[in-house]
């Protein structure tokens, strides 16, 4: 292996003579010297030796050999990346702090000897000292998309999400088409309870996106959490429009339904859900509250009945008529419901649970013990 690859080294080194990319040319000060044509040769040969064990998935042999590279030309940037970000690759950071360490006492202003340092800093959580790299990266190129990113993802990592806002916001003043950052930033105005900035900053995505299904649902759920519960309908009837298979969808159509207090349109909703569904034991539970609601305990115990026989293995149909039946101070019924569930799921522990505390309501401790 090792021969095939200086072969190829030699023939790459001798295409980068020919097409003068590497020469050997007088040295500074007018002096032409075997020794520092020497050391451009050897530099080359084991970056080249490098780039091909990287190639060939053997980061060992790849640093090794652009550890030599720089020994031979110490001042050259590119190789100190280049070694820089096989050590971060590796888990080495000590050493690729070294690295770009060496680096900036050379060149100070150096972009991505910057910019990996404030990343490593990042990773160590040595928070201070990463800001301030990233804020000189970005004295150097204001426009550096990574760096801001990464400042504003530094900032959210220290709940400074007001910082992480505003870093968000100039990233989206120069690249205003960069759909995912727009929505970290959504994100991150929602952890700051700033709905209608949220709002705004994700109809801005539609405007990109118009299909994108996640932040319709995530603009209806905001509506709902502030009650705007026109707008949230106009939300979710428009996404089941386009995603009539999507349960999720339909559940959170028949919730806000249920919060205005539209109780038909509500049991309307759930009811379309079917067994094969996640969402058919919550939405049959729901059905089973408004119900009982209106007054109508019998036909709430005859939703969640016949749920059960159409769904066994959720454990809260069982708890929540077993709590229709103790409302209705029928606790032998209420047990026999617990029994049932735990013949079908005998591991659970909400049905343990809760045939415990039917047992201490009536009296029966040593079986609540059990």
């Amino acid at each position: 292996m090792r021969i095939d690859l200086t072969k190829k080294c030699l023939l790459v080194i001798l295409l980068l003579f020919v097409g003068g990319c590497v020469s050997f040319q007088p040295a500074k000060g007018g002096k032409t010297t075997i020794q520092s044509d020497m050391s451009s040769f050897n530099a080359t040969y084991h970056y080249c030796l490098g780039v091909m064990f990287s190639l060939n998935e053997s980061p060992d042999e790849a640093i090794g050999e652009f550890e030599k590279a720089l020994s031979f030309d110490p001042k050259s940037s590119y190789l100190a990346v280049e070694l820089g970000t096989l050590y971060i690759e590796k888990g080495e950071l000590q050493k690729a702090i070294e690295v770009f360490k060496n680096l900036l006492r050379i060149d100070p202003h150096h972009l991505m000897g910057n910019y990996y340092f404030a990343r490593i800093l990042a990773d160590m959580k040595r928070y201070d000292e990463a800001e301030q790299k990233f804020k000189k990266v970005l004295t150097i190129d204001p426009n550096f998309d990574a760096a801001l990113i990464d400042l504003g993802i530094l900032y959210e990592r220290q709940k400074k999400n007001a910082l992480a806002i505003e870093t968000y916001k100039n990233f989206l003043d120069l690249y205003p088409t960069r759909i995912n950052m727009r929505i970290k930033l959504g994100e991150t105005l929602l952890r700051e309870q700033r709905y209608d900035e949220a709002v705004r900053e994700f109809q801005e995505v539609l405007k990109f996106e118009g299909n994108n299904r996640e932040v319709k649902l995530t603009i209806g759920l905001i509506y709902l959490e502030r009650k705007q519960y026109e707008e949230a309908i106009l939300e979710f009837t428009s996404l089941l429009k386009d995603h009539p298979t999507d349960h999720r969808i339909r559940y959170l159509l028949a919730l806000t339904y249920e919060e205005k207090k539209a109780y038909g349109s509500a049991l309307e909703e759930f009811k379309k859900i079917p067994a094969d569904s996640d969402s058919y034991g919550s939405a049959r539970i729901q059905m089973g509250l408004i119900l009982k609601e209106e007054a109508k305990g019998d036909d709430a115990i005859a939703v969640i009945r016949e749920a059960i026989h159409n769904k066994k293995g959720v454990p809260g149909l069982y708890l929540f008529l077993s709590s229709l039946y103790e409302e209705d101070k029928k606790f032998s019924a209420a047990c026999e419901v617990v029994k049932e569930g735990l013949s079908v799921l005998p591991q659970s522990v909400e049905l343990h649970y809760g045939l415990g505390a039917l047992y201490e309501k009536m009296g029966r401790f040593e079986e609540s013990i059990e």
